[in-house]
């Protein structure tokens, strides 16, 4: 079988098609993709966030333990945090990627899993090919367990993206803004 993977990503209607089993199935082919690949990037290591969806934080730690079974240890966000966060983590501790547990702009009953590429950006089409050619083979043992870290990795992302504007303009200003 293949993983199925859309634009930046694969998800499902929660308990449908986005399932633990399903969200463990493709964690592992991206564990040996990512084991396996000599792309540029710290493979020992993996940033692992997720978004405000329902069971997110339950999939992401599902994935979580999938990479350490595999051997990578694992930065497992704190809380939910935006998918550009997970990226920014992944550039800035030179990993080679990073997983963001999320459907996007899709309707609420969705949920997917979306891949980071070393550079901070989607993975590239011929990453989820190789992926996809990884489903449903066995994890090859590893030669010790992943650790999992549960850490605040919205805290240096809040602070990266302040860097980038004049807050103190912003606030002066008297206009209300929201990002998202």
């Amino acid at each position: 079988m293949t993983i199925p993977f859309g634009t930046d990503g694969w998800r499902g209607v929660i308990a449908d098609d986005c399932t633990f089993a399903e969200i463990r199935r493709i964690s592992a082919a991206t564990a040996r993709f990512y084991a396996q690949d000599a792309g540029p990037g710290d493979r020992s290591r993996i940033v692992v966030g997720y978004d405000p969806r329902f069971l997110s934080p339950e999939f992401a730690r599902a994935a979580a333990d999938v990479f350490a079974e595999a051997g990578v240890d694992v930065l497992l966000s704190d809380r939910a945090i935006p998918t550009p966060a997970v990226s920014f983590h992944v550039r800035r501790l030179g990993l080679k990627g990073g997983v963001a547990i999320t459907a996007s702009h899709n309707p609420g009953r969705y949920n997917g899993f979306k891949v980071k590429a070393h550079f901070g950006g989607s993975a590239p089409p011929q990453d989820y090919a190789a992926i996809s050619a990884e489903a449903d083979r066995p994890l090859p043992p590893a030669a010790r367990r992943g650790r999992i870290e549960v850490v605040d990795l919205a805290t240096a992302y809040r602070e990266r993206l302040a860097s980038l504007v004049d807050v103190a303009a912003i606030r002066a200003s008297r206009l209300s803004v929201l990002a998202d």
